[in-house]
């Protein structure tokens, strides 16, 4: 659906026009932006209420102890391929100079458990480059004591409302709009 303005910029509706700008037919439907804006506005300010804050802090706390646990499981493999490359390695140095045919594949041997190692840790390095970095004390902190002038700084006459939309864009992926049968009643779900 696109935005269609009427004069000001509080009137405006939001209008499905494919069917018009594809096969130039009709709009299909037409919706005031209004109550949809002030309804999806209401459900952003109760996602940024504390309470619900809290519980997505305590999830990401969750998340943290999960990835402390996997960072073990990788260091756990890593110290694993390094033992295994180390024993390799001490037995290729062990072996007489006389089997030549026993000492090539102890260091065809060798040289795959380095191999794995070096894989195994370029693979664990960009793990942790691709991992979303974690919040730290103070920037949770600072979250709860926003979380109580959210409304506030919501309705101040400082904020603009493209700072508006960037919160809404942060806290909502999608809105999805069904009409009801050929009646004038939408249902409204907000991702």
């Amino acid at each position: 659906m696109r935005v269609n303005y009427h004069g000001n910029d509080r009137r405006y509706s939001y209008v499905c026009s494919r069917q018009n700008t594809v096969y130039g037919g009709s709009s299909c439907q037409c919706l005031s932006g209004v109550p949809l804006d002030e309804f999806a506005e209401e459900k952003v300010l109760e996602a940024l209420e504390p309470a619900a804050l809290e519980l997505s802090l305590e999830a990401a706390k969750n998340i943290e102890s999960e990835r402390a646990e996997l960072d073990g499981l990788w260091q756990k493999r890593i110290e694993r391929a390094s033992y295994e490359a180390e024993r390799a390695g001490r037995h290729y140095r062990s072996v007489e100079p006389e089997n030549r045919l026993v000492a090539r594949q102890l260091a065809k041997d060798w040289e795959k458990k380095l191999a794995e190692e070096k894989s195994l840790k370029e693979e664990y390095q960009r793990v942790l480059v691709e991992k979303p970095r974690l919040l730290s004390a103070s920037e949770r902190e600072s979250i709860r004591r926003l979380a109580a002038d959210i409304p506030a700084l919501w309705s101040a006459a400082s904020t603009t409302n493209s700072e508006r939309k960037e919160i809404v864009r942060q806290v909502i992926e999608g809105v999805v709009v069904e009409v009801e049968g050929d009646s004038e009643r939408v249902g409204v779900f907000i991702e």
